[in-house]
């Protein structure tokens, strides 16, 4: 046994293929599948109305084709728009994105019941997650278990604080260094400037330097 309704947010057409045949071998009968995060949403709020729940959702975490488009810009919004209305709704994160941050955030905050990556056994590890959720049970895959125990993680201290000051300051990242410099603060080389900078908007799930300040603002570090 396994599920009988299953809704699939995917906008990257060789994985969409792979995740659908790989649905089609456990024999579910109704597969739904979206590229969108609005459609996935307004699908499953319509499939309650009819009192005809999907039972689970497979979600990536990153949509390009919804950039600019979508009410609805990733899979972490649908999903917290999702537990709003149907909370008992099991969900599969399945994606590349191995931050440590968002992965516990997704486990424990979101409460989904399984995070798997992509890559070689990416296909195998999803389909042990569905029969394990089934039974009522949450899985993390191997790959996503070793991001969860890297030791390296970034630590912010003062050197870290005092670059999102600067950042802050609306210093440019190619003027630091100079500034470095300037207060004989170091490291100040470029290389190390720009490699602890990357550091810290993975660590803050940041893209931009603006988004950055934004977030450790928000955060108290700064």
């Amino acid at each position: 046994m396994s599920f009988t309704k299953v809704i699939v947010a995917e906008d990257y057409e060789d994985s969409k293929t792979g995740m659908m045949t790989a649905l089609k071998e456990l024999n579910i009968p109704t597969i739904s599948q979206t590229s969108f995060c609005i459609d996935t949403y307004w699908q499953i709020k319509k499939a309650l109305l009819e009192e005809a729940p999907f039972e689970l959702l497979i979600t990536d975490l990153e949509f390009t084709s919804s950039f600019g488009k979508d009410e609805i810009p990733s899979g972490e919004e649908l999903i917290k728009r999702v537990r709003e209305i149907q909370p008992e709704l099991k969900i599969i994160v399945f994606t590349g994105n191995g931050k440590q941050g968002i992965i516990k955030s997704l486990m424990n905050d979101l409460r989904v019941e399984a995070h798997v990556c992509k890559g070689l056994n990416g296909l195998k590890e999803l389909t042990k997650a569905i029969h394990l959720v089934h039974k009522g049970q949450t899985y993390i895959c191997p790959v996503t278990r070793s991001f969860l125990e890297q030791k390296h993680v970034l630590q912010i201290g003062e050197y870290e604080i005092h670059l999102m000051r600067l950042l802050a300051r609306g210093i440019k990242q190619i003027d630091i260094p100079e500034h470095l410099k300037q207060e004989d603060i170091s490291p100040n080389s470029m290389r190390t400037v720009e490699d602890r900078i990357s550091r810290l908007k993975d660590h803050f799930d940041a893209s931009t330097p603006a988004q950055l300040v934004h977030k450790a603002t928000k955060l108290g570090f700064l």
